[in-house]
């Protein structure tokens, strides 16, 4: 009697196990209907997603969805942000989501918008992952894989009150920590930011260059030269904004959903020269995005004038990246880390019978006195 009753719970404890632990496992190859860009417009898709681990809490092998996560609201965020500690900055670092889906025959689909945007957002970064991957010689870690932080909320340090902030940042990536912010969307965007694969390109080409400049060491950025960490800064954002370009082949992705960013349409509407010869900086309010804007022009003119196929600059970007390591860890405090070394770097990967596109280009595009002399030396 004893045997059957314990028998009994055995099977009963089994069975709720089943229930409330097995039943949301969803895994890959899973089909979901998501919003996609195809040429030039996006529209609803059925797609297959290729790495899920558990498709309700929006869990793959190379990055996962974490929302609510509070974080300091009196730190000063940058796109790209250098934080020494992640304590300082969450006060909570988010839950796992719980994705609202259901099946329609083999297909899941999403019954609210935040669903969808996850979902169309996973799609984008297994896409976007895999392009790296594919052509260049970049290795995703399952054992560190990318937080994805959906609509973190700024709280005061203080009392921990929520706060309401309009910031002018629309994602953020944490230098050395594996962590991507993607923020509420704007008012006037026509392609809610988190679907747009320009912006999630831009902001993967972020992690790529972190993995190969520093090698996850934060201090390796550090010098006391302003100038070498803004033009390091504008490569940085350069090289995101060819990769938006070059995986998403929509030259203006950012403008469907940042209204105020056609300066940032590519090819750039000034050169280097133009930026440093006008009193308002040409126009651009960007900063060094505005020269980060002449490096992706420099790079985006290598395909459109000289036929090379993106994913062959790509390939060139991504070695580069290696070689300016050295570049920088030369020159960050005792000299002038110059767009001169990307000039280099880039036809390094390029090959002599290259040197003379690559040399055309950079030279078009950085056609200020000091880059336009150290190029004429070099492209002899």
């Amino acid at each position: 009697m004893l045997m059957k009753k314990k028998r009994n719970i055995i099977f009963i404890l089994s069975f709720l196990f089943i229930i409330f632990c097995g039943q949301d496992v969803i895994k890959s190859p899973v089909k979901v209907e998501i919003v996609a860009l195809e040429k030039g417009i996006y529209k609803r898709k059925t797609v297959e997603l290729e790495t899920v681990i558990d498709l309700t809490k929006a869990k793959g092998k190379y990055f996962f969805f974490l929302g609510a996560a509070k974080i300091n609201a009196e730190y000063e965020y940058d796109e790209v942000s250098f934080v020494p500690n992640l304590d300082e900055i969450y006060f909570d670092k988010g839950k796992s989501f719980r994705l609202n889906i259901k099946k329609a025959g083999d297909i899941y689909l999403a019954n609210n918008f935040e669903t969808m945007c996850v979902l169309t957002m996973f799609y984008n970064l297994e896409n976007i992952l895999s392009y790296w991957q594919k052509n260049t010689n970049y290795i995703a870690d399952e054992n560190q894989p990318i937080r994805i932080v959906y609509d973190p909320i700024f709280v005061s340090k203080d009392s921990e009150k929520e706060l309401f902030l309009q910031l002018k940042l629309n994602a953020v990536y944490l230098t050395g920590y594996n962590n991507l912010w993607f923020f509420k969307t704007s008012s006037i965007e026509e392609i809610p930011l988190k679907m747009n694969l320009s912006v999630l390109a831009h902001e993967f080409m972020h992690v790529v260059f972190d993995k190969n400049f520093s090698k996850g060491d934060l201090s390796f950025y550090e010098t006391q030269e302003k100038k070498n960490t803004y033009r390091l800064n504008a490569i940085n954002e350069g090289l995101a904004d060819h990769s938006a370009w070059a995986i998403s082949q929509d030259l203006s992705g950012y403008s469907s959903s940042l209204g105020d960013f056609d300066e940032r349409e590519l090819p750039a509407k000034f050169t280097n020269k133009d930026l440093k010869s006008s009193f308002n900086h040409a126009g651009c309010k960007g900063g060094f995005y505005c020269e980060g804007s002449v490096v992706a022009s420099f790079l985006l003119d290598l395909t459109l004038e000289h036929s090379i196929s993106q994913e062959t600059v790509s390939s060139w970007v991504f070695e580069a990246i290696l070689n300016l390591r050295e570049d920088w860890q030369a020159t960050k405090d005792v000299g002038s880390f110059d767009f001169y070394y990307l000039l280099k770097r880039i036809n390094d990967q390029a090959g002599p019978e290259n040197k003379a596109k690559v040399c055309q280009s950079f030279r078009k595009w950085f056609d200020d006195t000091i880059n336009i002399k150290k190029a004429e030396e070099y492209c002899l």
